[in-house]
């Protein structure tokens, strides 16, 4: 039986990792596309890609939701995957926005990446350390994402949709800068008393 084909598109601090774990499990036939074509060359990958994947996973940047979704939807005409999964940080709404941009073509879950960004290693690490929240659209999309994350060997939860996956992202990110944010004030009154913080 031939392999899944799986398109990881971006290959930055979360994409390059994640496409390394596919890559490790043997389970599929991986591709990386990057518009920096030296990051495709760094993982090996030519600019010959397929024209159809079975799953593309999204791993860029989304400043403005409008050019992320109105990305998106280009490389889903481009590369007709059946189930796209969003790794990227993204505003509420943006998942559901991207499945009517697309006319519902394919499935579509979002599955924020977790962890700390400190190297390749590091977040290959993170990748296995956390669990893998998953919000699909539907319920087809999110147990499709749950059982493509298991054949990786991550752990996976499914949760109510992707709004709660998106806002949870976006609460855990807020929380440890709060946390950061409370660290260091605690160290400069600490050090006004003159205590030892440590």
């Amino acid at each position: 039986m031939a392999k899944e084909k799986v398109l990881v598109v971006g290959l930055g601090e979360v994409g390059r990792p994640l496409f390394e774990l596919l890559k490790e499990s043997g389970k599929f036939e991986v591709y990386g596309y990057d518009l920096d074509e030296k990051k495709m060359q760094a993982v090996g990958q030519t600019s010959v890609l397929p024209s159809k994947v079975d799953v593309m996973h999204v791993c860029i940047p989304c400043v403005d939701k409008e050019k992320f979704v109105s990305d998106v939807a280009g490389y889903v005409e481009r590369f007709k995957p059946k189930l796209v999964i969003v790794n990227s940080t993204v505003a509420p709404g943006t998942t559901k926005e991207l499945y009517r941009r697309v006319n519902g073509v394919c499935l579509v879950a979002h599955s924020p990446v977790r962890g700390v960004h400190k190297s390749l290693e590091h977040m290959k690490w993170e990748l296995r350390r956390w669990t893998k929240y998953v919000g699909g659209v539907n319920k087809e999309s999110a147990q499709r994402a749950k059982r493509h994350f298991e054949k990786v060997g991550l752990r996976t939860k499914v949760l109510k949709g992707c709004l709660e996956t998106e806002l949870a992202k976006l609460f855990e990110t807020t929380y440890r800068a709060w946390m950061i944010a409370c660290f260091q004030e605690m160290h400069r009154i600490s050090r006004h008393f003159g205590a030892d913080f440590d």
